[in-house]
């Protein structure tokens, strides 16, 4: 088993999917840890760089968590500032751990009703590498993420949207959605919530 920060190394969306099981999962206290060491809130936002990288006077990356109107709702995006890129090896898993922290984080601190993934609308091409960028590939990380260190805290029945638990319990439930196993856990088999989303989905 490797955790869900090493496996981002293979920079290979179907590979992520194929292997899925592999990815570990990781407490709200191990994500802590990813917090990088240069950072800031300001608000709805997070900024933040890695090592190495020094875009002064500006922060390298942020991620915004944009409420939607009159609810507790909240979209979230990461953007990379200016031309700033993370080619350099090492440097993908640190910004995603960076994402992974102020998720994590804005949850224990605001504890919305609603995550949605913002979805990314081009594909890029890197000029060195030729290596295209899936649009849809941000969203398929954060599923992973979401199942595998989110799941059951949230709950999503329609995809790359997720509720907060309670919230499913009270509004789904009862409308004939599978209930919550007492005992699953965001520490629980993958492969069980996994199988148990599907079936959320599929109603």
């Amino acid at each position: 088993m490797i955790n869900f920060i090493s496996y981002l190394e293979q920079r290979d969306v179907d590979f992520w999917f194929r292997h899925c099981e592999m990815i570990s999962e990781m407490t709200m206290d191990e994500i802590a840890l990813r917090k990088p060491k240069y950072s800031e809130w300001r608000g709805d936002f997070f900024y933040f760089d890695v090592e190495g990288d020094d875009c002064s006077p500006k922060w390298c990356y942020f991620v915004w968590f944009e409420q939607l109107p009159k609810s507790n709702s909240y979209e979230i995006s990461f953007k990379r500032m200016n031309e700033t890129k993370d080619e350099r090896r090492g440097v993908g898993n640190q910004v995603m751990g960076a994402v992974q922290y102020a998720i994590m984080e804005f949850i224990k601190q605001r504890n919305p009703d609603q995550l949605i993934w913002s979805p990314v609308k081009t594909k890029t091409v890197n000029p060195v590498t030729g290596r295209i960028t899936n649009p849809e590939g941000r969203k398929e990380v954060y599923e992973i993420f979401a199942i595998k260190s989110l799941f059951p805290l949230y709950v999503s029945v329609k995809a790359n949207e997720w509720i907060r638990r309670d919230i499913y319990d009270r509004d789904y439930v009862s409308k004939g959605y599978p209930a919550i196993p007492v005992n699953m856990t965001t520490s629980s088999n993958s492969v069980e919530k996994k199988k148990l989303l599907q079936n959320i989905r599929s109603i």
